[in-house]
């Protein structure tokens, strides 16, 4: 059943009701505001208000005149989920030390929310709770289909020179997938395969120090997982799709998309996130909730072709996440809107030209405020 909370509206400017018949009101913790993959605070010149684009517009005003104390983190915007993790801890650090925060992360910010809490354990500051809104905690099909049919998130170009302790156990223990981090995005080599990469030194980085593998068996054992996953035939995760694995029969898909690449990609596979959530459990202190989005996407639309593939092999979903992979923790139900109409006001004026559909996001982020609110954080 979807929950049309903040549905569709004919005025965008009708999430100021939502306030006088709701009865919305603020959380008494700060809010950090974590944008997913390309995300960004603002683009544009400082000089220049109105040529800017921002991420959260409009939905950090809301909350601001809410009474929210309210801060927008910036992360790299394709970084793997460690490197984005790290940098929302230090700006958290900056912005609220010594305080308890609620999380409101949207897409892939939601994993990099859930890594600081388990891996990096912030002593500066508390974290009251994570709501993730349309997060692939399970990964994403549309992933998949991108590093099998363009060569996107090869694991090959992005691997740890040493892995966590908890991490490389996660590896023993999924023959199929494989947890890897990286610290710098630009530190890799395409050309070196995987299993090359395992036993050569850590750079210097300004993250934390991973610990090696406790044993040469284990790291053995994560070589020949390595192995197997390199020479995998992956067209058998599409079984009922008319599309194969074109990277496969013609290398040039691979070179064109190449340039393209980014740790990123990786992070949002099913196998990456089956491995993260296996070495990622939650901190019973916090409070964790999550939001879904399910639409009908329209052929004109640009999530259309994405929304197919993982309409076939997942289910229901917004274009770019499935309504199951986006639940975590206390699920609150879905909204009935694309993945795109969730935040990025650019892109959500595009999409609702095509279909015809407003939906009011800003009243589904003072919803989630009250919510925080109604807990006592």
């Amino acid at each position: 059943m979807i929950d049309k909370v903040g549905s569709s509206v004919t005025n965008s400017q009708m999430h100021v009701g939502y306030i006088v018949a709701e009865r919305l009101r603020a959380p008494k913790n700060p809010v950090i505001l974590c944008h997913g993959l390309f995300g960004y605070d603002r683009i544009g010149p400082q000089s220049v208000p109105f040529l800017q684009l921002k991420y959260w517009r409009g939905i950090y005003d809301a909350l601001q005149d809410l009474g929210c104390d309210v801060h927008i983190a910036r992360v790299g915007s394709v970084s793997p989920i460690k490197t984005r993790a790290h940098q929302l801890t230090s700006y958290i650090d900056r912005t609220t030390p010594g305080k308890s925060v609620n999380l409101i992360a949207h897409s892939m910010g939601g994993l990099d929310c859930r890594y600081m809490v388990t891996h990096i354990s912030p002593k500066s500051f508390r974290i009251g709770s994570i709501t993730t809104v349309a997060t692939p905690h399970c990964g994403s099909s549309f992933m998949d289909w991108c590093r099998d049919a363009l060569g996107l998130g090869k694991l090959q170009r992005y691997v740890q020179h040493y892995a966590d302790d908890s991490i490389a156990t996660s590896i023993l223990n999924t023959t199929s997938s494989t947890l890897c981090d990286i610290d710098n995005d630009r530190s890799w080599s395409p050309t070196q395969s995987l299993s090359s990469q395992v036993s050569a030194k850590k750079s210097s980085s300004q993250l934390s120090k991973p610990r090696s593998f406790k044993s040469k068996q284990q790291s053995d054992s994560v070589s020949k997982t390595i192995h197997f996953l390199e020479s995998r035939d992956i067209s058998s995760d599409f079984p009922s799709c008319s599309y194969k694995p074109v990277a496969k029969s013609h290398p040039i898909i691979r070179a064109i998309f190449s340039p393209m690449d980014a740790p990123a990609f990786t992070n949002l596979t099913r196998a990456y996130c089956a491995a993260f959530n296996q070495a990622t459990p939650d901190d019973p202190n916090i409070y964790y909730a999550s939001y879904a989005a399910v639409a009908d996407v329209s052929k004109l639309a640009p999530l259309h072709f994405s929304h197919q593939i993982i309409n076939r092999l997942e289910g229901a979903n917004d274009g770019l996440v499935s309504l199951k992979s986006a639940q975590w923790g206390e699920f609150m139900g879905a909204v009935d809107c694309d993945h795109w109409d969730l935040v990025p006001p650019k892109v959500r004026g595009l999409t609702s030209a095509i279909t015809g559909k407003r939906f009011d996001a800003i009243g589904l982020y003072l919803r989630m405020a009250t919510e925080l609110a109604d807990r006592g954080l």
